[in-house]
């Protein structure tokens, strides 16, 4: 790590100012934006973007409302956030009921980082934990709201984002106010009687834009009173019944896993664990010359029987919605090969079986495809293609542009 990165820059700066004191509420015309350079070197993580060198600075502190209570975020049926994680609190405030809310309730360390409620050493700790290992997710609950600058509300979020791991989510809430989207002062300061909080009565879709600036679209969702945004293209699904479907785990990388079986592209065999490359490498040249594969799908040993890689002809798995595995041969790590075998039940979700950058097919169009069946119709996935269209027909589910079309291969009877 070289450096400390901008925002812990700007922490060392602020300082808490004194109580504030009611005051009628005014309508403010906002001014010009005032820029202030900056070159510090900002390096969070190795891979992750750098927040912008320009800091734009924020009229009105927000000091005043902080609130000694978890926010109602913490306890949003659409807060998915997984146990024993590590969650970033920008802009948590000066207490920590949240925290310890997290800690009880969800099994999550919660770090508060709050360059107005915290003082510049507790920012600096809590940077420096990031620094060695991003958080797992990101909270910013009723912040964006008090930030009159664009810019800087930018910032916030693009924090949410550098100060995650790859696969990263943030969620955010806003106070709405008003609803009228007319910013206004809030509060004054009793001491000098400036103004000092801010409120932009915004409906919590209006932020959708300024979010996706940052994450880029398709990754962000407005799922009740909160909006998530995904690093990741292709976030895990869950479906009414709470079932997950995700690609890999915390041992494989990526590939779709099932019970102890991984199933996944051949292009991938290099982010595999050891165990699977090893096997992979064993097997390879035993295979018969006339047998091509797309997939592969490994065994673990168990129960005395020997680990194993399965290679899938997966002839359709570029081109159908649902691909069938087609001719099979499995090699077990001892050396031992099973004769070819013909399986023409269909798969789902085969984005799992592959990473973002996949270039054979659209990844994120399958996986949307996967959310509208799984996630919001609840369909039972079936490995049969007649039982398949019936699902189907029951929930009126058709292909883009029209009904599910036919399979190119009609001798595999797969459908996609």
């Amino acid at each position: 790590m070289a450096g400390l990165s901008t925002v812990l820059q700007m922490a060392m700066k602020a300082a808490p100012k004194a109580a504030p004191k009611a005051m009628p509420r005014t309508v403010q015309q906002a001014r010009p934006t005032e820029i202030i350079e900056d070159s510090s070197e900002t390096i969070i993580d190795e891979g992750l973007s750098s927040i912008s060198p320009k800091l734009v600075k924020q009229e009105y502190s927000g000091q005043g409302t902080t609130r000694s209570q978890h926010p109602a975020l913490f306890t949003d049926k659409n807060f998915d956030i997984s146990p024993n994680t590590t969650n970033i609190d920008i802009g948590g405030g000066k207490f920590d009921k949240g925290t310890s809310y997290l800690k009880k309730n969800k099994k999550v360390e919660n770090l508060v980082y709050d360059k107005y409620n915290r003082s510049a050493a507790h920012n600096k700790d809590i940077l420096d934990k990031i620094n060695e290992k991003p958080a797992d997710s990101a909270t910013v609950a009723n912040v964006l709201n008090v930030i009159k600058e664009p810019g800087v509300r930018r910032e916030v979020i693009e924090n949410s984002k550098n100060l995650t791991k790859k696969d990263g989510k943030a969620y955010f809430s806003v106070f709405e106010g008003d609803k009228t989207g007319l910013g206004q002062i809030t509060k004054y300061d009793s001491v000098t009687g400036k103004p000092r909080d801010w409120q932009n009565n915004k409906r919590l879709e209006e932020y959708i834009p300024e979010i996706e600036e940052v994450f880029g679209k398709g990754r962000v969702e407005k799922k009740g009173k909160i909006i998530i945004a995904s690093k990741e293209l292709t976030p895990p699904l869950k479906n009414p019944k709470g079932s997950v479907v995700r690609r890999g785990s915390n041992k494989y990388p990526v590939g779709k896993v099932i019970g102890g079986q991984v199933y996944f592209h051949k292009n991938y065999i290099s982010k595999m664990p050891k165990e699977v490359i090893d096997i992979y490498k064993k097997t390879i040249n035993k295979l018969p010359k006339d047998h091509s594969f797309n997939t592969l799908m490994y065994t673990p040993a168990s129960k005395g029987k020997p680990a194993s890689l399965r290679f899938d002809e997966a002839p359709d798995f570029d081109i159908a919605r649902e691909p069938i595995p087609g001719r099979v041969i499995t090699i077990t790590e001892k050396g031992s090969i099973s004769p070819p075998k013909d399986v023409n039940q269909i798969w789902h979700h085969k984005w799992a079986w592959v990473d973002d950058d996949y270039k054979g097919f659209d990844v994120k169009e399958n996986y949307d495809w996967s959310r509208e069946w799984f996630t919001n119709k609840g369909v039972k996935a079936s490995g049969s293609p007649v039982k398949w269209q019936e699902a189907l027909k029951e929930v009126q589910l058709k292909k883009r542009g029209g009904m599910v079309a036919r399979n190119p291969y009609p001798e595999a009877r797969g459908i996609y």
